[in-house]
């Protein structure tokens, strides 16, 4: 199999086959990074870690550490919660559910209050 050359936000570059994922990219980078890994940014756009990799492209793993990662994280697990909610209330409806700076939150249109025994099993769905 080819190989192609990425380049990491250091400048350095690293060689890999070709058709690896920015996952692949952060664990041959360091395995720690693999496991702490929930994006990146390829040539300037964030891509999830299934996105294949070009020759030339320039990468940086985001991890929970970075702002960013941050973000996509809890844009992500309010998504996560929202389908969880659907698929155990089927008549809430989605009002809204922004990722903001320490986490996320998302309000329902629902005719009753989650009861703290809601939450155990929207929590155990997610």
């Amino acid at each position: 199999m080819s190989g192609i050359k990425v380049i990491l936000l250091d400048n350095s570059k690293i060689e890999l086959n070709k058709g690896v994922t920015l996952y692949d990219a952060a664990v041959k980078i360091s395995q720690r990074l693999g496991k702490e890994a929930i994006a990146g940014i390829v040539n300037g756009v964030k891509r999830d870690l299934n996105y294949v990799l070009k020759n030339n492209d320039h990468i940086e793993i985001l991890t929970f550490s970075s702002p960013e990662g941050k973000e996509i994280y809890h844009h992500s697990s309010s998504h996560i919660m929202a389908q969880a909610v659907q698929e155990l209330f089927p008549e809430a409806k989605f009002a809204i559910g922004p990722a903001i700076k320490d986490g996320f939150y998302y309000d329902f249109d629902i005719d009753r209050s989650f009861t703290p025994e809601d939450m155990v099993v929207i929590e155990k769905k997610m």
